[in-house]
């Protein structure tokens, strides 16, 4: 027997290192395509609906992604003051509102350039990308400082990075200048490095790698990465090196910690292939009992030991990693690993006991994995899964329903590193966000439009309206104070009227847009649902090899007895 192959992955950015630990080719997806396209619209449509009034009520619209804010420098306009307010508050839909409404009616003149880059920002944290880059093309085409550019450009080239559009990032990346701080630098050289390695184009990725390599946070992911970069290029020494110099870092931040694990667990499986268990081993101890990669080194160390040849030592590892939940593949394996270590001990019937518990619990999770196949209910799971706020629940694994006994979660658990399940997934929120706040908003219409019916129908029944006699005019006309008043009023109604309009249309908008939003809601959800099914499968596949081997081993070691 061999162990599980274990693939080098690489170290994303600071942003999505808690998430995501590898780059990998975007498959065609419903996020990516023609679904993709109607979602986009549909943002578009509601971010329409923002210009036809003044904002008139406070909504929660699809969570933006964390906004890092920042000075906007000297304020002079009130409206732009008034967009920032909300943004300082990461009330974003409101911020955008009033921002779009300045920008479109042109109140804002002296902090315009400003005001565009707060629109990038928040078109980005929408999802409306296109837009984002339009504002910033506008504003560099304004009066403003070249740090400010820069920024926009690298805040673009991120958003374009995480949502798998790598041509569109390398385009943004070529905008930026020399102007960005050493923080921003770093992120913007690690994400064009992070594209050419996902591209196999190592070298020149190595070259960029190897200038940001340091201590700093983003010098110690460009460290881990150049050891990755060397490696896929055939210079295994040079790759050892730098992996090495990460395992044996002294972090305090849990996410280089995590990262460490991540370089020596490469490492201990890199030698493990080479046939070099003590080096193997040796890397393997280095990794925490109780982070992410715990299950992989306590799997590596009885492997090691078991090329070793002293099955002995690797039961106590084995041992420890059988009594663990079934949480991923290591786990499973471990289950076939012990009773082969007690079968190279000779203890037969220990080793056949091991296997008959194998092959019960192999059973039961083809059986668990048919029957969810049967009775997934997707909808009820997508819901409960997609209310948790990853970004602030520090285990929010274990706030997934069933997590971590029920093979759907196990599945979820397994996905939830791609990119382009997340980029799924965030869209069905967002639809799923969507559908509530439509109802919201027509209910909040419909109040504002009772309200100025109201405010009409009284304006219409005051005295002196259109029942005046030409004496009470004639009267009327000679006093200057009453005829100003009378202009006034009929402008007054005249608005109320045209207020009464322009809600008319949105409530039309809104209610056009609840067939769309349930539809697309309901294609990303059967979309989720069949990338589930599809790991769901994966995963029955993989036991019913190991159930095959279990029986074959256990067969095996009958023969031996007999024999004896």
């Amino acid at each position: 027997m061999t162990p599980t192959a274990t693939e080098f992955p690489i170290a994303s950015d600071r942003s999505d290192s808690m998430r995501e630990r590898q780059i990998c080719a975007d498959p065609p997806t419903m996020a990516h395509g023609q679904t993709g396209t109607r979602l986009y619209r549909l943002r578009r449509s509601l971010q329409g609906a923002l210009l036809g009034v003044t904002v008139l009520w406070s909504v929660g619209l699809p969570a933006a992604e964390n906004l890092q804010l920042h000075d906007f420098g000297k304020i002079t306009d009130p409206d732009f003051g008034a967009a920032l307010f909300f943004y300082y508050k990461q009330d974003y839909f409101n911020a955008l509102s009033y921002a779009l409404v300045a920008d479109k009616s042109q109140r804002i003149k002296k902090n315009k350039p400003e005001n565009q880059q707060l629109l990038a920002e928040l078109y980005l944290a929408y999802g409306l990308i296109p837009e984002a880059e339009n504002a910033l093309r506008s504003v560099g085409q304004a009066r403003r400082s070249k740090a400010i550019q820069d920024r926009s450009w690298f805040k673009l080239a991120q958003a374009n990075y995480r949502r798998g559009h790598f041509n569109e990032a390398l385009e943004t990346l070529n905008h930026i200048g020399t102007n960005l701080n050493r923080n921003e630098k770093e992120q913007a050289a690690l994400i064009r490095s992070y594209i050419l390695m996902a591209r196999n184009q190592n070298a020149p990725a190595i070259r960029i790698l190897d200038d940001l390599k340091g201590r700093s946070l983003w010098g110690t992911y460009a460290r881990y990465n150049l050891g990755i970069a060397l490696l896929r290029n055939g210079k295994f020494d040079k790759g050892v090196k730098e992996l090495t110099r990460v395992g044996k870092g002294r972090y305090e931040e849990e996410e280089l910690i995590a990262l460490r694990d991540q370089a020596n667990l490469a490492l201990g499986y890199l030698f493990l292939r080479a046939q070099e268990p003590a080096k193997a081993k040796s890397y393997f101890e280095r990794i925490r009992l109780n982070g992410a990669h715990a299950n992989r080194a306590l799997l590596g160390i009885g492997w090691a030991n078991l090329n070793a040849g002293d099955p002995k030592a690797a039961l106590a590892a084995l041992l420890e990693l059988h009594e663990r939940p079934i949480v991923d593949p290591a786990v499973l394996e471990a289950y076939l690993a012990v009773p082969y270590a007690f079968a190279q001990l000779q203890a037969y019937a220990q080793a056949l006991e091991y296997y008959e518990t194998a092959i019960d619990r192999f059973e039961q999770e083809i059986d668990r994995i048919d029957q969810t196949l049967l009775a997934l209910d997707i909808k009820q799971f997508l819901i409960d899964f997609s209310t948790i706020d990853s970004g602030r629940v520090i285990d929010w694994l274990t706030y997934v329903p069933g997590w971590p006994s029920s093979p759907e979660s196990r599945a979820i658990f397994q996905l939830i590193s791609k990119r382009w399940f997340q980029e799924a997934l965030r869209n069905y929120r967002d639809l799923q966000r969507l559908q509530t706040q439509i109802h919201t908003w027509i209910a909040t219409i419909d109040v504002y439009d009772n309200t100025l019916g109201r405010r009409i129908a009284l304006a219409d029944a005051t005295p002196n309206h259109k029942k005046k006699t030409a004496t009470t005019i004639a009267s009327l006309a000679s006093n200057s104070t009453a005829v100003a008043y009378q202009k006034i009023r009929l402008k007054s109604q005249k608005k109320l009227h045209h207020n009464v309009k322009t809600l008319t249309k949105i409530r039309k908008r809104a209610i056009a847009l609840q067939p769309e939003v349930e539809r697309l809601a309901e294609m990303h959800a059967e979309y989720l649902k069949q990338l589930i099914i599809k790991q769901l499968m994966k995963d029955k596949s993989r036991t019913e090899t190991y159930l095959s081997q279990a029986r074959l081993l256990m067969a095996q070691i009958y023969d031996q007895v007999l024999q004896q």
